[in-house]
Formats: structure tokens, C-alpha cells, sequence
């Protein structure tokens, strides 16, 4: 019985899960912004944004995955963080733990309050 009650609590988890994804990725729209020396290491600078909030992320990759619904997986959310008072999140690296520091001076830069 228990084996039965966790098949479908996973089977409604998994149909949740994809069609949050498939509804996100028609509300999404990738911005890309040109770039200077202050962003990521990479040299990107993009802003994705998806149900009421803003994901800036610093990679062509992480941008198309975040256009079509899947979100960065280590991020910093702030809420109220944009001059419109929009949540914003900022993509994080465990790698490179400036990231966010660098796409958030980025994104004052080019949003000042």
C-alpha cells in the first residue's frame, strides 16, 4: 500500500512539475543586453523575465534554459529589488562566488533606482 501511495504522489509530482514548465516557457522572454568588463566572467550579461520576476543570469545557456522555464539552480532571490519594486534573481555559482556580486552591479548599473 505504501509503495502504491508513493507511485502516485511521484506521478503527480512529475505532471505538476512539466506543466508549470511547459506554462512558464510561453510567458518567458529572453532580453540579451550587451555587455561590458563589470558582468560575469564570460563577458554575458542577459535578463530573462517569467511570472513577475526578472532572472539575471550570466551565460547564453543558463538564459535559453531560463526562456524556456528552467531556472537557474543556485540563485539570489530580492525581493523588491528592482526600481519598479519586481523580484529579481540573480543567478549564483559555487565556482565563481562573485557572480551574483558582479550581475548585480551590472543590473544597478543599468536600472538605476
Amino acid at each position: 500500500m505504501k509503495i502504491w501511495a508513493i507511485s502516485v504522489v511521484a506521478a503527480l509530482a512529475l505532471m505538476g512539475c512539466s506543466s508549470a514548465e511547459k506554462q512558464d516557457s510561453k510567458d518567458s522572454n529572453a532580453k540579451v543586453a550587451k555587455a561590458d568588463g563589470a558582468t560575469a566572467a564570460s563577458g554575458e550579461y542577459f535578463e530573462v523575465e517569467s511570472k513577475g520576476r526578472t532572472y539575471v543570469v550570466g551565460s547564453k545557456a543558463t538564459a535559453d534554459k531560463a526562456a524556456k522555464g528552467s531556472h537557474p539552480q543556485l540563485a539570489v532571490t530580492k525581493i523588491g529589488y528592482s526600481p519598479a519594486g519586481q523580484t529579481v534573481v540573480f543567478e549564483s555559482d559555487a565556482k565563481d562566488p562573485n557572480l551574483e556580486k558582479r550581475l548585480m552591479a551590472e543590473c544597478d548599473r543599468r536600472h538605476k533606482k
